[in-house]
């Protein structure tokens, strides 16, 4: 009688205990910084963000029993955010590279991307077999500044021009005003043409050009948020629940193929 008393009792501490301790882990939101610069992954309708990572966003405040405050702001400013601690986590498709984990704590990788080329739907008939073959028939490559997509261009600097914009959009109106002959960008952005009517003038080249992981960022001294969205990340795969937002918002499958174009 006496043990099942002190259990009783136990149990009871630690059920009080317990809410006032995960209250207290969390007496401010996890800040969440976001470029809306990238759909299907994180984009504006209006003044509200939507894609991937924002439904994503949503299902780890289950996980990590906190509020989430998601922080908008221009790609090339998130890192030295994530570095400053303005912001506690970067959800914002972001492709993992040996530079970056230099940096930065990396989550283990929710899906693969890769960068692809766009070009004006006028030149498909004088497409030519190969991107490098394009490229000695081109004169100005578009990039968007600070992205893996500029790492790629940066290899033929010696052959085409090349040009950094802010955002994919003002890479394709640069393409559809011919300041340059093709764009290099992340695939989601080459699916997007099918579905825009006001990049109908465009096409992708679909084959992927890289083949890149694509994770959440946090910074190095935070092991114990880096654990838990790993752990978040593995009950999401298991229960389908990442699938199924992938699937919502990229309900179409690319398949790449080692041949030539």
């Amino acid at each position: 009688m006496t043990i099942k008393l002190v259990m009783s009792t136990l149990i009871l501490w630690l059920s009080l205990w317990y809410p006032l301790t995960s209250l207290a882990a969390c007496e401010k939101p996890i800040r969440v910084g976001m470029a809306a610069n990238f759909p299907p992954l994180v984009f504006k309708r209006g003044e509200a963000l939507y894609g991937i990572e924002v439904d994503l966003s949503r299902e780890l405040k289950k996980y990590l029993g906190c509020s989430i405050q998601r922080v908008e702001m221009p790609w090339l400013e998130l890192f030295p955010a994530l570095e400053s601690g303005e912001v506690d986590l970067v959800m914002s498709g972001v492709s993992i590279t040996s530079d970056r984990r230099e940096r930065l704590a990396f989550t283990e990788p929710y899906m693969s991307l890769g960068q692809m080329a766009i070009i004006r739907r006028e030149n498909i008939a004088v497409k030519p077999r190969s991107l490098d073959e394009l490229l000695r028939d081109v004169d100005t490559v578009g990039y968007e500044t600070g992205t893996t997509g500029e790492s790629y261009a940066l290899r033929y600097r010696d052959v085409v021009s090349l040009k950094g914009y802010d955002g994919p959009k003002e890479g394709l109106m640069a393409l559809q005003r011919k300041e340059i002959s093709l764009f290099i960008h992340d695939a989601p952005t080459s699916w997007l043409l099918a579905s825009e009517a006001e990049y109908q003038d465009l096409v992708s080249m679909y084959r992927m050009l890289t083949n890149e992981d694509i994770a959440w960022v946090v910074s190095k001294d935070r092991p114990l948020l880096l654990k838990k969205l790993n752990s978040a990340l593995l009950d999401l795969r298991e229960r389908g629940r990442l699938n199924d937002i992938i699937n919502r918002w990229i309900p179409i499958t690319v398949q790449a193929d080692a041949r030539e174009y």
